[in-house]
């Protein structure tokens, strides 16, 4: 499974692909949640294991298997981050493009995006910044009647 997944990731990486490509996906932490040792009762070796977290560690793309999930961003010259501050009615979402502490972002051109941008237009924000078209080109946001 996880090379019919790495298949398709270099298929959208290729040159034959002329168009953006939006992958979205939830996130794993990777470590931090300390060594497991385990005893293999035939031979009597020791095995330690480095065990996740669900809120420590390094923040990658959930995949299938441990080790995709870093390798995912490679093929990526864009990751951003959607975040949320507060809770309940006064929350406020946004898009994150420069690295988060525990989370490796990047981009092309990080000095041409705002670290943070509004949820509703950041897509169109990026992909005008990245590749040269407005908002208004993209009818992000417009409300069809």
């Amino acid at each position: 499974a996880q090379d019919l997944i790495r298949k398709v990731l270099e298929l959208l990486y290729s040159a034959q692909i002329k168009c953006g490509v939006v992958v979205n996906t939830h996130i794993k932490y990777v470590g931090g949640g300390g060594t497991q040792t385990i005893t293999d009762n035939k031979t009597g070796t020791i095995t330690r294991k480095e065990v996740d977290s669900s809120t420590e560690g390094v923040a990658f793309p959930t995949a299938i298997g441990r080790a995709l999930g870093p390798e995912i961003l490679r093929y990526f010259n864009t990751v951003v981050s959607g975040e949320m501050e507060g809770s309940g009615l006064s929350s406020q979402r946004f898009v994150v493009t420069r690295d988060l502490a525990r989370f490796p972002l990047k981009s092309e051109r990080p000095i041409d995006l705002e670290e943070r941008l509004p949820i509703d237009s950041a897509l169109a924000t990026i992909f005008k910044v990245l590749g040269g078209k407005s908002p208004e080109d993209l009818n992000i946001g417009e409300e069809n009647a």
